[in-house]
């Protein structure tokens, strides 16, 4: 926390950008206006199971957009008859900072569907 009573971007960064959280990050990220069910569309793409069904993931990824936005990285607008989701002013800001988490604490990786894979893909490349 700093001196004056809030919770840094940083320190928030640390606490929930793990796992699932990561990866729903990354891809509204990457996808600025992203709808709910192309976000579960990547991960049943980059699950290792065959035809995985979308209630796998479905509740996961609700409990990981609402965990964003709570912490006010992300919000919602609405994109006609189903929301988008684009980063906010402290999402960007997050952004910035979690390749440096990431750098100096790997573990956060661990839970992670996505960015493992895509992280795997580029040191492939």
């Amino acid at each position: 926390m700093s001196g004056n009573g809030y919770i840094s971007v940083q320190e928030i960064c640390k606490n929930i950008m793990k796992g699932i959280n990561l990866d729903i990050f990354y891809l509204i990220r990457q996808n600025q206006g992203i709808f709910k069910s192309e976000i579960i569309r990547h991960f049943q793409q980059y699950d290792s199971a065959p035809k995985v069904a979308v209630s796998k993931y479905r509740h996961k990824v609700d409990i990981g957009i609402a965990t964003l936005t709570g912490a006010r990285f992300i919000e919602s607008r609405d994109g006609g008859r189903i929301d988008q989701f684009f980063l906010t002013k402290y999402g960007e800001e997050a952004a910035e900072f979690l390749g440096e988490l990431i750098e100096n604490d790997p573990s956060i990786m661990f839970g992670s569907i996505i960015v493992n894979a895509v992280s795997k893909e580029d040191t492939e490349v």
